[in-house]
């Protein structure tokens, strides 16, 4: 699952996507994600780093038993070493996952009481096992969302190697005795406590997972399942619901979803295919709840920026000159509200987004209410191109059109040609070097400090948006 929360992050961070071909299926994915055969067989040190994890915290409880002739307890057990040099995962065709390893080694210490007959002895126990080795498979189901793991007995294999007893102080007679019999409980019920250790608390922790993660103040995305992953030799596909929610309202978005279509790509560990809908979904709860709003004020301006919120200054000036004469030396705010949801469309050339909305521009009075001077109706189109740079999501954007009508007015009509006419050279002169310097720099993805990734690549296409990429482990 490592592999699966780690790409989730990563796609994520730049998940914006468009429309192809739509379906009202409300069960029908938002985006999809795939773990090849060599994602699952890299991230085997991962989950052996895990396994030791989960295998030195183990509580061990007190054991007892008694036969006729024999009564025994330990107790204080403890793992004081636990090795796998040796381990393979492997996806096998509508089974699941099979995980084999071998050369194990176990050492546990521990305190003993036994009863032989009318002799007793208590001490120091220590278990050395070396040369263990088991095979079990899993299969992967989807369980309200979550995903669930089954094995079955007779798809695991355990031989317990070679098992040796040390019970200080205690006869050689009697350590022969624990070592076969110790041996012999391994090579029985060994695969069955694998088995009621995925079937149980496995499966049990995995119901309580939760599938939403949140990407903003106020946003949550789901990532659920939408059905049961499919499994054959080369990947693990899953189909994810793959929409954004309000965190404190998770309202069905009344938008189409898209049809992915068929890829054979396994050329790397991780991919996932991003739809348009997962983007669009995020815009119409922020739209829906007036979070796409904003007061542009002089602390927005960067320094040493040409542009300037003075009316006698770059651009009021040449844009409106009425407002200087009319406002002279005065200080503009600007008021931005979008009315209606920004529509985000990926095509082979980049990823599309069209914003429409309100600018309101007000006087700022030190002491006194803004003073309301007019209206613009306006609309942005823009064109980013995404790409990857050293494990940053990078991007260049580019001016589509930019259109501005005057829709109300305080200060009486006043033409708008010229504003009309500068804006869309200005704006690629100002503010597109400005979004393209960040752009440079781009958004780190992030990842766990035992993983990273590499070789990732992002593909623009009609409808969706394509993520590939390797890991790299850096287990301790």
């Amino acid at each position: 699952m490592a592999v699966i929360s780690c790409g989730f992050v990563v796609f994520l961070a730049f998940s914006v996507a468009s429309c192809c071909y739509t379906c009202t299926d409300p069960n029908a994915p938002g985006f999809s994600s795939r773990i090849t055969q060599i994602g699952v067989q890299s991230f085997r040190e991962y989950g052996i780093k895990k396994l030791t994890e989960m295998v030195y915290s183990l509580e061990i409880p007190p054991q007892s038993g008694k036969s006729i002739t024999v009564s025994y307890k330990a107790w204080n057990l403890k793992v004081t070493n636990f090795e796998v040099p040796t381990s393979k995962v492997i996806l096998q065709d509508d089974i699941g996952v099979k995980v084999m390893l071998s050369n194990i080694s176990i050492s546990i210490t521990g305190k003993f009481w036994y009863r032989a007959f009318v002799t007793k002895h208590s001490g120091d126990l220590n278990i050395n096992i070396k040369g263990m080795s088991t095979a079990f498979t899993f299969g992967i189901g989807e369980t309200g969302g979550r995903p669930s793991l089954f094995c079955y007995d007779y798809l695991c294999d355990l031989d317990a190697g070679d098992v040796a007893v040390h019970l200080t102080p205690g006869p050689a007679s009697h350590e022969a005795e624990a070592e076969a019999y110790l041996k012999d409980t391994l090579n029985k019920k060994g695969c069955s406590e694998i088995v009621k250790k995925i079937n149980g608390d496995v499966d049990e922790n995995l119901s309580k997972l939760s599938m939403r993660y949140p990407i903003h103040q106020v946003l949550d995305f789901d990532f659920s399942f939408v059905s049961p992953p499919v499994i054959n030799n080369q990947s693990l596909d899953i189909q994810h619901k793959g929409e954004v929610y309000l965190i404190d309202n998770h309202d069905e978005a009344s938008l189409p979803k898209q049809t992915l279509p068929k890829d054979a790509d396994m050329s790397r560990m991780f991919f996932a295919w991003v739809t348009d809908f997962v983007a669009n979904s995020a815009s119409y709860v922020l739209f829906q709840y007036d979070y796409l709003q904003y007061d542009i004020t002089e602390k927005d301006v960067p320094t040493g920026s040409k542009l300037s919120l003075n009316t006698s200054a770059y651009p009021t000036n040449v844009w409106i000159p009425n407002v200087t004469q009319m406002f002279p030396g005065k200080v503009l705010e600007v008021g931005l509200k979008s009315t209606a949801p920004p529509t985000v469309t990926s095509t082979t050339s980049g990823v599309t987004v069209t914003a429409s909305g309100n600018v309101t521009v007000y006087i700022n009075n030190p002491s006194k209410p803004l003073q309301y001077l007019f209206t613009l109706s306006s609309q942005l189109t823009m064109l980013y191109k995404l790409g990857v740079n050293r494990g940053n999501v990078t991007w260049v954007a580019n001016l589509v059109s930019i259109n501005v009508n005057l829709i109300q007015t305080a200060i009486g009509p006043f033409k708008i040609d010229t504003l009309k006419k500068m804006l869309p050279k200005d704006f690629q002169t100002y503010i597109i070097p400005m979004i393209n310097q960040r752009g440079a720099i781009g958004v780190t993805i992030p990842c766990s400090d035992d993983i990273k990734v590499v070789n990732t690549v992002i593909q623009h296409a009609s409808g969706y948006l394509k993520f590939g990429t390797d890991f790299a482990t850096n287990i301790k």
